[in-house]
C-alpha cells in the first residue's frame, strides 16, 4: 500500500521525494518515498531528469478507494512538485441543483374542428402564422396535445416506429377540441449534463425496451435512466454545441435504471456523485464518467458530440 516515486539521477531523487510526499498528503496515502533504482530503461534512457511515479497500489481497495475520492487534489499535487509553480484555485465542486422544474405531464388529445370544407388545417413549424407548413389534419383527425402557447397548440402527429421520428409542429386553438388541460409553455432543460455516444462503431446492442428490436450506428434515439413502463414514450430534444434534435428514447442508462429524480424532476444525476465518489451504479459497475444520458450516432453527430460532450435536453 501507498505511494513511492521512482529515480536514478541525483536531480530525480529530489524531485521524486519531493512528488511522493506530496501526493500521499493529497491522497492520504501511506509515503513510501523516492527509490533509486539503475535498472529501468525509461530512467537510464531519459535525457532530461526523470522519474516514474507510483501513485498507488491498484490491487488494494483502502488505494483504490483513496485514489478516487482525492483524485484532482492528486493530480495538483503531482502537478505543483513537477513544475515547482502553485496552480491557483482548485476544481469546480459537483453543480448545485436549480429549482426544481415540475414533472412532464402527461399529453392531452385534440379533435380537429371546424376546418372549412374542402380546406385543411396546417401544422407549422412555429407557433407563429408565418413559419413553415410541416404537416396538414383534416376534421376529425386525433392529435396529441403536449404544450399551448397564445393561441397555439404543440402537438404530436406522424408514427415513431423502428428508427424513425415522430414529427412535433403548432396548430391554431381555434381549430381543435382539446380533451383535457394543456401544458403552457415548454418544459425545462436538465442543462450542463454529460453525454456518452453507445450503439456504433460495431457496438451493436439489444434494447431495454422490448419494441426496439436492435439498435446500431443508424438508430436515431437516447437512453435516460428511467423506464417507462407504456408507449408511446415520450420525445426528447437534445441540445449541443452544433444545434439541437428530437429523438426517441429506444434505451435505458446510462450507468444507472432509475432515476426518477433527475428525469422526471430535474435533479442533477445520482451518477454524478457516483462517480465523484467512487460509489457503485445501479448496473453494478463504477462508474468511469458522469454521464447521465446515452446518445446514438445519428443524434450525437446531429447535436456535435464525439465520444463525449456537454449536452442540454429537454422532454418535447
Amino acid at each position: 500500500m501507498g505511494c513511492e516515486v521512482l529515480y536514478v539521477s541525483s536531480a530525480g531523487s529530489t524531485i521524486a521525494d519531493k512528488t511522493s510526499a506530496a501526493i500521499s498528503e493529497a491522497g492520504d496515502f501511506i509515503d513510501r518515498g523516492h527509490k533509486k533504482r539503475t535498472d529501468l530503461y525509461f530512467l537510464n534512457n531519459t535525457e532530461e531528469t526523470a522519474i516514474i511515479i507510483e501513485t498507488c497500489f491498484c490491487d488494494s481497495t483502502a488505494d483504490s478507494n483513496l485514489y478516487k475520492e482525492h483524485f484532482d487534489v492528486i493530480c495538483e499535487a503531482i502537478a505543483e512538485s513537477v513544475s515547482g509553480e502553485t496552480i491557483e484555485g482548485h476544481p469546480p465542486g459537483p453543480e448545485e441543483p436549480g429549482p426544481e422544474p415540475p414533472n412532464p405531464a402527461d399529453p392531452v388529445t385534440g379533435v380537429v374542428v371546424g376546418v372549412p370544407s374542402g380546406d385543411q388545417l396546417n401544422i407549422r413549424a412555429e407557433a407563429s402564422s408565418s413559419t413553415y407548413i410541416i404537416g396538414k389534419a383534416d376534421n376529425g383527425d386525433v392529435l396529441l396535445i403536449v404544450a399551448e402557447s397564445g393561441n397555439w397548440l404543440r402537438a404530436k402527429f406522424g408514427s415513431a416506429e423502428g428508427t424513425g421520428v415522430a414529427v412535433y409542429g403548432w396548430v391554431s386553438k381555434d381549430y381543435v377540441d382539446v380533451t383535457g388541460d394543456v401544458v403552457s409553455g415548454e418544459p425545462e432543460w436538465r442543462t450542463n449534463i454529460t453525454a456518452t455516444e453507445f450503439g456504433g462503431g460495431g457496438d451493436d446492442q439489444d434494447s431495454a425496451y422490448p419494441d426496439i428490436d436492435w439498435i446500431n450506428s443508424s438508430t436515431r434515439g437516447v437512453a435516460l435512466p428511467y423506464k417507462w413502463k407504456e408507449t408511446p414514450r415520450p420525445q426528447v430534444i437534445v441540445k449541443g454545441p452544433n444545434g439541437e434534435v428530437i429523438a426517441e428514447i429506444v434505451d435505458l442508462g446510462p450507468w444507472n435504471t432509475n432515476d426518477p429524480n433527475y428525469v422526471l424532476d430535474g435533479e442533477r444525476p445520482i451518477v454524478e456523485d457516483q462517480y465523484q465518489n467512487g460509489e457503485e451504479a445501479q448496473n453494478g459497475q463504477v462508474p468511469t464518467n458522469d454521464a447521465g444520458i446515452d446518445l446514438t450516432p445519428p443524434i450525437a453527430d446531429a447535436v456535435g458530440i464525439s465520444g463525449k460532450g456537454k449536452v442540454q435536453w429537454r422532454f418535447a
